[in-house]
């Protein structure tokens, strides 16, 4: 959670609150979830050596993001019986 500024952190929380929480296999759906599943990694940047510590650093994100879709049939008219299901 941020902690950028006051303002930012009230409207990250009022964010979550809306959002449909669960394990990181919940699936999305019409309401906004919350998901914490491994988006981030080594970023394209590259690492570097430092050969006094012999330590080799690589800057990473790790983020969560927030996952919805949109029905079908409010987005095109399209209800699922017009695909023959």
């Amino acid at each position: 959670m941020t902690d950028l500024t006051p303002n930012a952190r009230q409207y990250a929380l009022a964010e979550l609150k809306r959002m449909r929480t669960g394990s990181i296999f919940t699936p999305p759906g019409v309401q906004a979830s919350w998901c914490c599943r491994n988006y981030g990694g080594g970023e394209w940047g590259g690492g570097a050596f430092d050969p006094e510590t012999r330590l080799f650093y690589v800057n990473a994100s790790n983020e969560a993001r927030m996952d919805f879709h949109d029905s079908v049939e409010s987005a095109t008219g399209i209800t699922v019986t017009d695909f023959g299901a």
